[in-house]
């Protein structure tokens, strides 16, 4: 997949995600399970940081910096 590509699909996960209540931790981790199921693994934490950021992720969560300190894990 190209980058614009990926980008547009980022924008439009956290798009959908944040509907109803906002982003949650079940919605964030089938992003991260599609991503590491589709991307290389150094491309999966910078495309989950770009998911956080549209998504608004953790901004009314604690922990929220934990959590992508997870997903940079994970994806080396």
């Amino acid at each position: 997949m190209s980058e614009e590509i990926l980008k547009a699909l980022t924008q439009l996960f956290a798009i959908i995600s944040k509907q109803d209540s906002g982003t949650s931790t079940v919605e964030r981790d089938f992003i991260i399970a599609f991503y590491e199921q589709e991307l290389a693994k150094e491309m999966v934490a910078e495309y989950i940081t770009l998911y956080d950021k549209y998504a608004e992720f953790g901004i009314f969560e604690e922990g929220s910096e934990a959590d992508a300190a997870k997903a940079k894990q994970r994806a080396t």
